[in-house]
């Protein structure tokens, strides 16, 4: 499912990310991260291969987001918008354990906030840039409840680890993910 898109490529993994395009970090009257919720029921489980890249190119003009994970239950959750707008990104991640090790911005241009100490709220505004946060989940699956502009029907790419293809959730939201 790669496109190629030539004002914008956007690649996230876990030891890098390349951006290409133009514009920048867009400021909003207010994009603060969402609410603590324990709701995570019986949502379709999603395998992320581990160590490898995912990337969504933007030619369809709609803001996204991408997972990618690493060995030890690393993962790393990305979002842009193609289009350079004023988009608010907003999610909640939430596991069954504890997230032991905290977590990362990826620009430090996000707001990451512990709802509790199973849950990572954030949100932000990142224009045509990249924006993410970088955590470890104790336990899987880890469940990703994400918006933009407070809307519900949002894709999230990431690489199967069954197939071996780049896919996505398909506007499924909540979704589960675990990394063999």
């Amino acid at each position: 499912m790669l496109r190629l898109f030539p004002t914008l490529a956007l690649a996230a993994t876990l030891t890098g990310c390349v951006v290409r395009g133009n514009g920048g970090h867009v400021q909003q009257a207010s994009c603060d991260p969402p609410a603590f919720t324990n709701s995570h029921d019986a949502y379709p489980i999603y395998h992320v291969e581990p160590d490898v890249s995912t990337s969504f190119d933007g030619s369809d003009n709609r803001p996204t987001y991408a997972l990618t994970a690493s060995s030890g239950s690393v993962f790393r959750l990305v979002w842009s918008d193609p289009v350079g707008a004023a988009t608010c990104f907003q999610g909640l991640i939430t596991i069954d354990g504890n997230f032991s090790q905290g977590a990362a911005g990826y620009s430090g241009h996000e707001n990451i906030v512990f709802n509790q100490s199973n849950q990572i709220a954030f949100s932000s505004i990142p224009g045509s840039n990249l924006d993410g946060v970088d955590f470890v989940a104790d336990t899987q699956p880890v469940y990703i409840d994400a918006f933009v502009d407070s809307g519900t029907s949002t894709t999230i790419y990431y690489t199967d680890s069954i197939s071996g293809f780049e896919t996505d959730t398909g506007n499924q939201n909540v979704a589960a993910f675990t990394s063999p």
